[in-house]
């Protein structure tokens, strides 16, 4: 996906605290997707898992202006293969 419209940003930590739950990346056969308390939604391919730190991620309400479609994404912050927990 390219020329995405990225919204309203949250650290880990800020989604942490709102939905009082452990923050999750799950890894399914479609890929990566993260979940904290009822909030889900996928993880960037760009992000290498065994190296991330979670204070240089975000989750980000990501917008495709082609179609419209609205969705969550875990990425690097700046930017739009191991289960993680933190």
């Amino acid at each position: 996906m390219s020329n995405l419209s990225f919204g309203q940003s949250w650290t880990i930590d800020q989604l942490k605290e709102e939905q009082t739950s452990s923050f999750k990346v799950i890894r399914k056969e479609t890929g990566f997707w993260f979940q904290c308390g009822a909030v889900r939604g996928h993880v960037s391919d760009k992000i290498d898992l065994s190296t991330a730190k979670p204070h240089e991620l975000l989750v980000s309400q990501v917008t495709v202006p082609d179609t419209g479609e609205t969705f969550l994404m875990l990425h690097k912050q700046g930017s739009g293969e191991v289960a993680v927990e933190w």
